[in-house]
């Protein structure tokens, strides 16, 4: 779901610590901004928390067609 500027991923089932996610986004829109890599924080939260954890940064490559 993305709202407000924000992707969220929800799992059915926790993910184990030291898994690796790969994420691919299509018909997003960034203007003018492609070709570049961006660098974006990465929080979790849990089902029982009512706040966010960082656990670090996520690179997101735009691509030209």
């Amino acid at each position: 779901m993305v709202e407000d500027r924000t992707a969220v991923i929800k799992f059915a089932q926790p993910v184990s610590p030291g898994t690796a996610l790969r994420v691919e986004l299509s018909s997003v829109r960034t203007l003018s901004m492609l070709g570049r890599v961006w660098l974006m924080p990465v929080t979790v939260r849990g089902t029982e928390s009512a706040k966010d954890l960082s656990v670090g940064m996520a690179r997101i490559h735009t691509y030209n067609n």
